[in-house]
């Protein structure tokens, strides 16, 4: 189905304007979690807006709020069964065996039948069995890993990957692996900040909230919301607390973007890719990363790069967290300077980055 001419082509320095004369098919996969499939669609977004005619396909997991995402933006859902990949000893792992082996089944024929030109994975347990599959009946795969370290999904992942892209600017001696930074959501990019007379301090716990943040929040409440009027994305474990300068809702979707590019402060978890739409916004940030005991300390090792590059405070325990947070609201000169050292990020051109890697792949 491929028929590729490019109008023009310099490396991998995207120009947002380019267009490729070209009639593909794409496979897009990821998920698990929200965080895998919000960037993969505004890749697959700019893919079919810089091609002529590109027929993309989202192969996801089961779950209901990827599907009802995925197709709210316009694109074609499969769901597969896939098992959760584990690093530590659970006798679920026993069942997801089954459902990766049937998962990896279902997307061979899948792949099949769609007959793809190229698979962009964007990580997470459930593309596993769509890369191997796609490896499996020869079509080239691109992954784009957004942390620092990469998941274990991605490990494998790597092995059948022309190329892998990278979220942070790290050090690889494997040619293949590339630093486009990490995909931001157009409605970001192009969403103008509100000014707005009271300071507004967002809190962000990931897709699913958070309830340790949660209760830190609420313990907190009369001394954040003294400084600043507070919106709170608190995921299904929130409380219905009535509070003066304070809401807070168990998702936010369409309105997240101008809320990020209003607030004068946003705490939040260091998931990759919520701090990579916070750098683009340069908006100050305080982080909660999730510990060790919870995760395999991906967001640990985010919140220290930043921390260390100057572009965030990290709260390691509540008193801390607070304490920053605070601060920050207070003192118009830190938080002035975690802005400017935030703007480097945002001359990344990640997505267009990402885009153009994949019409190369196409030449070959």
């Amino acid at each position: 189905m491929l028929e590729c001419v490019i109008l023009s082509q310099s490396g991998l320095t995207a120009t947002p304007s380019r267009k490729y004369l070209i009639a593909m098919k794409a496979v897009f996969t990821g998920g698990g979690t929200l965080g895998h499939v919000i960037p993969a669609l505004s890749v697959a977004e700019e893919l079919r807006k810089r091609a002529t005619d590109a027929d993309i396909v989202y192969i996801g997991s089961q779950k209901e709020n990827e599907r009802e995402y995925v197709v709210s933006h316009g694109f074609e859902f499969i769901a597969i069964p896939a098992g959760k990949l584990r690093r530590y000893f659970s006798f679920e792992n026993l069942v997801d065996i089954f459902r990766l082996l049937i998962g990896i089944v279902r997307a061979f024929f899948l792949i099949g039948r769609l007959r793809p030109d190229i698979v962009f994975s964007k990580g997470g347990y459930v593309s596993v069995p769509v890369v191997l599959a796609a490896a499996l009946r020869g079509v080239p795969v691109i992954t784009h890993e957004s942390d620092i370290s990469m998941g274990l999904a991605n490990r494998i992942n790597a092995r059948f990957a022309r190329r892998i892209c990278l979220g942070f600017d790290t050090v690889h001696g494997d040619e293949r692996y590339v630093y486009t930074g990490n995909p931001v959501r157009r409605d970001l990019i192009e969403c103008m900040q509100t000014p707005d007379e009271r300071p507004l301090l967002l809190i962000l716990g990931g897709s699913l909230g958070a309830q340790s943040l949660n209760e830190c929040i609420y313990a907190h409440l009369d001394e954040l919301t003294e400084r600043a009027y507070v919106v709170h994305q608190t995921g299904p474990t929130g409380r219905n607390i009535v509070h003066e300068n304070y809401e807070h809702h168990e998702f936010i979707a369409d309105e997240l973007p101008s809320l990020i590019k209003r607030a004068s402060l946003v705490i939040s978890r260091a998931g990759a890719n919520a701090i990579s739409e916070l750098r683009w916004a340069a908006v100050p940030m305080v982080l909660a990363p999730i510990r060790t005991n919870a995760s395999r300390g991906d967001q640990i090792e985010n919140a220290r790069f930043l921390e260390e590059r100057g572009e965030a405070l990290v709260g390691w325990n509540d008193e801390e967290l607070i304490e920053k947070a605070v601060r920050l609201l207070e003192d118009r000169s830190l938080s002035d300077r975690l802005r400017e050292n935030c703007r480097r990020e945002a001359s990344v051109p990640s997505t267009e980055r990402i885009v153009d890697l994949i019409f190369k792949e196409l030449e070959r």
